[in-house]
C-alpha cells in the first residue's frame, strides 16, 4: 500500500507512516494523532511541568531570603542591645533603663546603695558648717524647690553656655541619697539637687562648674590652687552663692565671709568667658 500523505510505498496495515509520521487511517483511526503531535503533546506538558517547578523553586528562594534577612536583622539587634548591656555594666556608657534591668536581675549594685567609707568617719553638721562660713540668706527645701534641673535639663543649659559634649557628674539623688553618677543622660527626666562639670580651658587651666538649684558658679581650680593666703575665689553671676545639704536636703542661698571666700560676680558663666579668665586675668581683678 502506499501512503496518502506522502505517496511512498509502506507495509500494510501499517497505522503511521514510518517515512512522514502521518496516520494512514488504517483500523479506522483517521482522528488518532500522528506521533509528531503526541511528542509535541508530551514536549508542551513537559515544559509547562518545568515551568511551574521553575516558579515553585523562586518563590522557595525568595523565602529563605526573606528568612535569612529577619535572622541577621535579629542577630544585628541582639549584639547591639548586648554590647549595651555590657558597656553599661562595665560603666562606660551611663544608660538608666539598662542599669535598672541589671540591678533587678542582681548582675549590678544598685548606685544608691554605695556610700564611699570615708563619708562615715566624721559627720559633720552642713548648716553648722555653711553659717560659720558665710550668712545665710534663703533656706530652700529641695522637695518644695521647682528650680531644680533634670538631667536632660542640665545638659541643655551647658549647651546654651557654650559647654557641649562635657561628661556631667552628680553626686546625689534628689531624695538626698548619695549617688555615684559619672555622666549624666541627655535623655534623662531624672532631678539632682546639684550638678559639676570640669573643664580644662586652651590655655591647660582648669575649672570646676557647678549648678545648684538654679544657680550656676564656676571655681577656679587652678587659679586657687596657686593661692597662698588661703582665700578662695569663685564666679556667679549674682553676689550669693548656693550650697547643698544632703543630711537635711536644703539648699542654702549664702554669702561668703570674704576673708575665706571672695565671689567675684560676671554677666555671663560660658565658654567665652571662663577661656578670658586666666590666671594672670584674675590676679589682676
Amino acid at each position: 500500500m502506499f501512503c496518502k500523505n506522502c505517496g511512498k510505498e509502506i507495509k500494510n496495515n501499517v497505522k503511521f507512516c514510518p517515512y512522514c509520521g502521518k496516520n494512514t487511517g488504517v483500523g479506522g483511526l483517521e482522528d488518532e494523532p500522528s506521533i509528531d503531535e503526541d511528542i509535541k503533546a508530551k514536549k508542551k506538558k513537559s515544559n509547562k511541568q518545568d515551568k511551574k517547578k521553575n516558579q515553585s523553586n523562586k518563590e522557595k528562594k525568595k523565602h529563605q531570603i526573606f528568612f535569612r534577612i529577619i535572622l541577621i536583622l535579629i542577630v544585628i539587634v541582639s549584639l547591639i542591645i548586648g554590647g549595651l548591656f555590657i558597656m553599661s555594666y562595665l560603666e562606660i556608657v551611663h544608660i538608666p533603663v539598662v542599669e535598672i534591668i541589671l540591678e533587678e536581675i542582681e548582675l549590678k549594685k544598685s548606685s544608691k546603695n554605695v556610700v564611699p567609707n570615708e563619708y562615715h568617719i566624721e559627720k559633720i553638721d552642713a548648716e553648722e558648717y555653711i553659717g560659720a562660713r558665710a550668712e545665710i540668706l534663703n533656706k530652700i527645701s529641695v522637695k518644695n524647690s521647682k528650680d531644680v534641673y533634670t538631667e536632660k535639663e542640665c545638659i541643655k543649659e551647658f549647651k546654651r553656655r557654650g559647654f557641649e559634649n562635657y561628661e556631667i557628674m552628680t553626686d546625689y539623688y534628689i531624695n538626698g541619697e548619695y549617688a555615684v553618677i559619672d555622666n549624666i543622660s541627655k535623655l534623662s527626666s531624672t532631678k539632682h539637687p546639684m550638678y559639676t562639670m570640669n573643664y580644662i580651658t586652651t590655655k591647660g587651666e582648669v575649672w570646676t562648674l557647678m549648678i545648684v538649684n538654679n544657680a550656676i558658679m564656676a571655681n577656679p581650680l587652678s587659679y586657687n590652687y596657686t593661692v597662698k593666703d588661703g582665700k578662695q575665689i569663685v564666679f556667679s553671676e549674682k553676689e550669693t552663692i548656693t550650697s547643698y545639704d544632703s543630711e537635711r536636703n536644703m539648699f542654702y542661698e549664702t554669702i561668703p565671709k570674704k576673708d575665706l571666700l571672695e565671689v567675684k560676680i560676671v554677666d555671663n558663666i560660658d565658654i567665652e568667658t571662663i577661656e578670658s579668665l586666666t590666671i594672670e586675668v584674675i590676679n589682676n581683678l
